[in-house]
C-alpha cells in the first residue's frame, strides 16, 4: 500500500494539458484574470488549485481548502436538486458508481438497434445465429436499461425521466471527450 505522498508523486507523473471549454461573460472574463492576477495566479493555475481542492487531488492546496471547497460543491449540489425529484438521475447513477455502466448500456442498445435495422433492410448479410444473438443481447441490455430506470422511477415517479436520461448522455460525452483531450 502506498503512502499518500507516494501517491501524490505517481499521480503528478500523470499530469497533462487538459482542455476545458468554460463560458463566460466578457466581463466575467476581466474579473477572473484581475481577480488572479491580484493574487499573482494564472486562471489556469487557480483552476488547478480549485479543482484539486475540489476532489481532494493531486494538486490540492490543503486539507482547510479542501473542506471549503467540499462545502460550495454540496451548496451547488443542493441546488441542483429538482423540487419534485429530490436528486438527479445522474446523482443517483453517480452515488451507485453505475452511471459509466448505464451509458455503456445505451450504447450497447443503441448499436444493436442499428445493427436489427440493417439487417431487416439486408437479411442476406447476417448469419441466422448472428442475428439470434444480437436479439438476445439486445433484450438482455433493454432488461439492464429497465432496471436502471425503474429503481429512480421507483423514488421519483414524478421525473422527467427522457430529460433526465439526455443529462446523463451529456454528462457521459463530456467526460469521455475530457479524457481524451
Amino acid at each position: 500500500m502506498l503512502t499518500e505522498k507516494e501517491q501524490q508523486k505517481l499521480e503528478l507523473k500523470t499530469v497533462r494539458e487538459k482542455k476545458i471549454i468554460v463560458n463566460l461573460s466578457e466581463a466575467d472574463c476581466d474579473r477572473l484574470y484581475n481577480l488572479c492576477g491580484e493574487h499573482g495566479l494564472t486562471v489556469s493555475g487557480l483552476l488547478e488549485c480549485f479543482i484539486g481542492n475540489l476532489v481532494r487531488g493531486t494538486k490540492s492546496c490543503d486539507s482547510a481548502a479542501e473542506d471549503v471547497a467540499g462545502l460550495w460543491m454540496e451548496r451547488c449540489r443542493v441546488a441542483m436538486r429538482s423540487e419534485k425529484n429530490g436528486r438527479t438521475f445522474l446523482q443517483h447513477l453517480l452515488e451507485g458508481a453505475e452511471a459509466e455502466r448505464f451509458c455503456q448500456v445505451l450504447e450497447f442498445i443503441e448499436d444493436t438497434e442499428t445493427d436489427l435495422a440493417k439487417y431487416e433492410k439486408s437479411p442476406e448479410l447476417f448469419k441466422n445465429h448472428a442475428v439470434e444473438q444480437l436479439k438476445e443481447m439486445y433484450a438482455y441490455w433493454k432488461k439492464e436499461y429497465r432496471q436502471y430506470v425503474n429503481e429512480y422511477m421507483k423514488m421519483y415517479p414524478k421525473a422527467d425521466i427522457e430529460t433526465e436520461i439526455a443529462v446523463v448522455k451529456t454528462w457521459y460525452a463530456d467526460k469521455e471527450a475530457f479524457r481524451k483531450s
